[in-house]
This record gives structure tokens, C-alpha cells and sequence, in this order.
């Protein structure tokens, strides 16, 4: 028996190789367990909400969770870098999945809509680029910080490839 949750379980998902297991609850929180139940469970954090939604990649190495507040997040599996955040439904998602070959997210949401999410190759790099807040775009440094367009640009690629370089992403 796993325990530590203080709230309902609300998702729980197998990584393909079954040596580990994820559980969101509705409490704000999300253990990746060992099933050999040897260990401390990763505890993901970084999010405010409920988690309602939970799937492995195919190669076992992401996970993606859908929240309370709107959002999908791409974790690495072993903890070691903030999410990658996912935005644009309206309401809380309540279902997330990974194509078979895990070059896509699908996620479903109260807002009746369900969103795909392209996440391989240059695809990838550029859809989670678009969906961090790590790196604001030169336009809005423009606009909040009064920037020259040369300086904002300079700026924000600096930040790019700043971020790429912690996260293990391909330089932009």
C-alpha cells in the first residue's frame, strides 16, 4: 500500500515499463512512486491546483498532468527541472494522453474542448517554447519594459538559450 496523500486520489497512471506509478490527488499534489515501494516518492511541485488528469510518455521519461487551473504540465520524471506549462483551455482539464510513438498531448477539458499538442522534433521545441513563460518575447519587452527592439531581441535570446541549456532542450 502506497500512502501520504492527505487528499482524494484523483489519477493514477503506470509508466510503461511498470516500475513506477503516478498519483495526483486533488490536495495540490503528485507522487511518482517506485512500485517496489522502495524510496521516497518525487513529489512534483510547482502548481497551485487540484490534480485531475495524469499519463506517462511511451518512453517513461515525461509525464504530463492536467490541473484545476487550466493548465497541462510536462514534467521530467526524475524532478530535476521546473514543467514545461501548457496553456489555453478555458476550464479545469480533466483528461491527458500521449500519442503512441509520444510525439503529442491530448488534453481534454470542461470547456469542452479537447486540444492536441505536437511535441516532437522542431514541432516540439517550438510548441513548448510557445507555451513557457520562461522567456518574454521581444514584442512584450518592448511594451513592459520600454526595450529597444535590438535590446529585447538580444534579450530574449539570451533567455532562450539560457533555459534551453538547464532543461536539456536543443539551443534555439
Amino acid at each position: 500500500m502506497l500512502r501520504g496523500h492527505n487528499e482524494r486520489i484523483s489519477a493514477i497512471a503506470f509508466s510503461p515499463d511498470g516500475k513506477k506509478l503516478v498519483v495526483g490527488s486533488l490536495g495540490h499534489n503528485a507522487r511518482v512512486w517506485n512500485i517496489g515501494g522502495s524510496g521516497v516518492p518525487l513529489e512534483l511541485t510547482g502548481r497551485e491546483s487540484a490534480i485531475s488528469a495524469v499519463a506517462f510518455t511511451p518512453d517513461g521519461r515525461r509525464l504530463a498532468t492536467g490541473t484545476s487551473d487550466n493548465l497541462v504540465r510536462l514534467w521530467n520524471v526524475e524532478g530535476n527541472e521546473a514543467p514545461v506549462v501548457l496553456s489555453g483551455h478555458r476550464d479545469w482539464v480533466s483528461s491527458v494522453a500521449f500519442s503512441p510513438g509520444g510525439q503529442a498531448i491530448a488534453s481534454g477539458s470542461l470547456d469542452k474542448t479537447v486540444r492536441i499538442w505536437v511535441i516532437s522534433g522542431d514541432a516540439q521545441l517550438e510548441a513548448l517554447w510557445n507555451a513557457t513563460s520562461d522567456c518574454m518575447p521581444a514584442v512584450r519587452r518592448q511594451e513592459l519594459l520600454a526595450e529597444s527592439l535590438r535590446d529585447a531581441r538580444q534579450r530574449y535570446a539570451a533567455c532562450r538559450q539560457e533555459v534551453a541549456r538547464r532543461r536539456g532542450w536543443p539551443e534555439p
